[in-house]
């Protein structure tokens, strides 16, 4: 039994237990390819015995004999050159010539695919700026991603033992920039935290193949850009920005593209088929007499990425209060349309704002097929009410932050200000407007758009059932983002990071939710697996098989839903009513008025 699998040594005798050889050599070669380099010469039954020496570190037991054949499992340290540091595994050669940021600049700038792309997309000035510019964002992330915690801890260590020459007060103007640039400061480094170098490692050769990947789609898919946005791709590119999203499925992100004629494009590493989706039955709700006023962009959807349209949010300034209210109008429309498809974490960031209409984008949450890990009918019966399935769950309405103190009540929404970026409002005379001024127009909204649907139900019914027969994935996250980033800055807490085996710990407790929430365990190693590399977890159901699969569409598991999504579209067409009518709109109001009381706003 897996005793919430704390450790790596539980899980071996599970598997032992189970007379599971295959999985079990499975699960140490997993480890083995993850953290060769942390066990001396890949022997499995070293491994083996650091899972028993932490059993008894966990009891308590703990001698000195113990401590010291723990240390052995860490990474092999020579004291010569930092050369011979570097193994030949993680292939990072941070010799005494090259800082931190001159091998990541050769690494891109040699690269050949890379370099034959730029050839074709920018001219020979524009290739090395660009060249440059790619190196420093992946060389920004390590530091301020990757090596944040460790460079401030270690600053803060040198001011705090009075070595404060050469080290000045100013963190991330001068340390951060400056000693990453150092051999000897890398050297101690990587000595001292040797979990990073291949976390570096493979970071780096993830963004290569990205970049490199999307940079040849890019001259491969030019004409077709060039029809559908109107933009001259070849020779014409400018500039990219890097990391506009989490980390997903191998490091990927959207990027930003910016040509030398002023006009901008997304890539996205992801198909383009759910906001198509979406913009076919909004135009469908406006061919049966309702206007709903909202911008979505246009894209191009090439299976496993897009090419989508760049909305300017600089444009977010109304004419006049009319078009103010014309704006949260249509968020009340919209979110009884989110509604309607059970639609979950639907944010700010999905939101911008062009003029006043409301674009949306990323709507990976448009459907909710709700998971059953469990076969205990009473306790999810206990556990679901009418909250689940009702307007709270889409994410729109003001909630708890968990990014703020609750104690101090906060809270944030989707239809109000957020702090400075504020993007997903519109703006009048330079003043941003934000939705509890406006929770009538919200609330006209959404009734108005409920009785017009319920009114053309069997119509609208029939229209978007059948739509819903095309391959469509939907996007399951199986905790929320905040767990997994909380996990993810453990792991490179500077405690963990001075050996593997303490970072592999952090996740290890991921191992919890085996027997707590009922998630299986081919769930669990994905999850694992997918954080080791960096990624926020990701999964992706089709909208009617059992099927889990992660971002590469690699299946992962067999689960239970509690329905398919037809049936549950069905079921809300049938349930529209003046009772159901009342109720949301009393959850909406009763949000805004909770929301004016915690932030001390004028009612």
């Amino acid at each position: 039994m897996i005793e919430k699998g704390l450790n790596l040594y539980e899980r071996f005798n599970y598997y032992k237990s189970k007379n599971n050889s295959a999985q079990l050599e499975a699960q140490l070669k997993e480890y083995i390819d993850a953290f060769g380099n942390l066990f001396i010469g890949g022997d499995l039954s070293l491994v083996e015995n650091r899972a028993k020496a932490l059993q008894k570190i966990a009891s308590g037991s703990v001698e000195p004999s113990l401590i010291e054949a723990y240390s052995k499992f860490k990474y092999q340290i020579t004291e010569n050159t930092f050369d011979d540091l570097i193994s030949e595994k993680t292939d990072i050669i941070l010799n005494a010539v090259k800082t931190l940021d001159r091998y990541i600049l050769q690494c891109f700038g040699n690269h050949p695919d890379i370099n034959k792309s730029l050839s074709m997309l920018c001219q020979d000035v524009n290739s090395k700026k660009i060249i440059q510019d790619i190196a420093g964002q992946v060389s920004d992330f390590i530091k301020y991603i990757m090596l944040a915690d460790t460079l401030f801890y270690e600053h803060k260590v040198l001011l705090e033992n009075g070595y404060a020459e050469g080290v000045k007060e100013n963190f991330h103007s001068y340390f951060i920039n400056s000693i990453t640039q150092q051999k000897d400061f890398l050297e101690y480094l990587f000595e001292k935290y040797p979990v990073l170098i291949p976390s570096m490692h493979k970071f780096i050769r993830n963004q290569e193949a990205y970049i490199s990947k999307f940079l040849s789609e890019l001259v491969a898919d030019s004409e077709e850009i060039k029809i559908k946005f109107g933009v001259n791709v070849l020779h014409n590119l400018s500039a990219l920005s890097l990391f506009n999203n989490a980390l997903r499925n191998n490091n990927t992100h959207v990027v930003i593209l910016e040509f030398e004629d002023g006009q901008k494009l997304l890539y996205k590493p992801k198909d383009f088929k759910t906001e198509t989706f979406f913009k076919e039955v909004l135009e469908e709700i406006s061919r049966a007499g309702l206007k709903i006023n909202t911008r979505f962009p246009s894209g191009i959807d090439k299976g496993s990425y897009s090419w989508v349209e760049f909305i300017n949010t600089k444009e977010s300034s109304c004419k006049d209060e009319e078009e103010v209210k014309e704006f949260f109008y249509t968020q009340g429309q919209m979110l009884f349309i989110f509604y309607l498809f059970n639609s979950y974490d639907i944010g700010s960031g999905n939101i911008l704002c062009a003029g006043h209409q409301p674009s949306y984008i990323d709507l990976e949450g448009l459907f909710s097929r709700r998971i059953n890990f469990r076969d205990d009918e009473v306790l999810m019966k206990a556990i679901e009410t009418k909250f689940d399935i009702s307007v709270k769950h889409i994410g729109m309405l003001p909630k708890w932050s968990k990014e703020e103190d609750m104690a101090k009540g906060r809270m944030k929404s989707a239809l109000t200000k957020t702090g400075q970026h504020n993007a997903h409002l519109p703006s009048l005379e330079g003043a941003v407007k934000s939705g509890e001024n406006y929770l009538e127009d919200i609330l006209n909204g959404f009734q108005t758009t409920y009785m017009f649907v319920r009114k053309n139900r069997e119509s609208l019914k029939k229209f978007i059932v059948d739509k819903l027969s095309e391959k469509i994935y939907i996007r399951k996250i199986l905790r929320s983002s905040s767990t997994y980033f909380t996990l993810q800055k453990q792991y490179f807490n500077p405690v963990n990071l001075t050996d593997g085996v303490k970072a592999n710990l952090v996740y290890d407790h991921a191992w919890s939710a085996h027997e707590e929430e009922g998630y299986n365990e081919n769930i669990i190693e994905s999850e694992v697996r997918q954080l080791l590399n960096l990624d926020v977890p990701v999964y992706s159901v089709d909208l009617y098989s059992n099927k889990l699969f992660d971002g590469l569409l690699k299946e992962v598991s067999d689960i239970k839903f509690k329905s398919d999504i037809r049936n549950d579209l069905t079921e809300k067409f049938e349930n529209l009513s003046d009772e159901d009518l009342e109720f949301q709109l009393n959850i909406i109001n009763g949000s805004f008025t909770i929301f004016k009381e915690q932030n001390s706003l004028p009612s």
